[in-house]
């Protein structure tokens, strides 16, 4: 049993069950509602139905103390992530630079797709949707519709169910 608000474990070598918890710890691992974590801290339950997720972190106090976040702090040159799965299948993932390249650019890449689907560039401000190295505000690359248009904009609302669409010529 462990007591006192100024109580340390400085090495978990085994495994540790608290009584009437849901957490436990093997092989340094760290498990909350689960008794085999696979990583540092593997959480698993049900949803809450409150808050609809199986995390919350809430922020107390005053400012600054309410500002409230998680952060992802990797050595230089190497990729940060956030990996979103469906079933076990990884599907999505959002990410910081990327593998050991530090190429200062937020992306979306898509395990369905196996390729980068939206790119922020932190050093410009330039935004790119089908390119990692988009070359204004706003660059769309892609093949776009079978009309040939890149971005659709607007609503299905006519009787054919078609979007507007800008083409992809170029304009000076």
């Amino acid at each position: 049993v462990i007591t006192g608000a100024s109580t340390w474990i400085s090495n978990i070598d085994d495994e540790i069950r608290l009584p009437s918890s849901s957490i436990f710890t093997s092989r340094g691992l760290l498990g909350v509602g689960t008794v085999s974590p696979t990583t540092r801290l593997h959480i698993k339950g049900a949803a809450d139905a409150t808050y609809n997720s199986t995390v919350l972190i809430e922020g107390t106090g005053s400012y600054p103390d309410t500002l409230t976040g998680i952060t992802l702090n990797a050595p230089a040159n190497t990729q940060t992530h956030l990996r979103f799965f469906d079933g076990g299948s990884a599907k999505a993932q959002l990410r910081f630079n990327t593998g050991s390249s530090a190429d200062n650019k937020l992306k979306v890449y898509s395990w369905t797709t196996s390729t980068d689907i939206f790119t922020w560039d932190c050093a410009t401000g330039y935004v790119g949707i089908g390119t990692t190295s988009p070359q204004g505000k706003l660059q769309v690359s892609g093949a776009g519709n079978a009309a040939g248009g890149n971005i659709l904009i607007g609503v299905t609302n006519d009787s054919t169910g078609k979007w507007s669409y800008l083409a992809s010529t170029q304009y000076n």
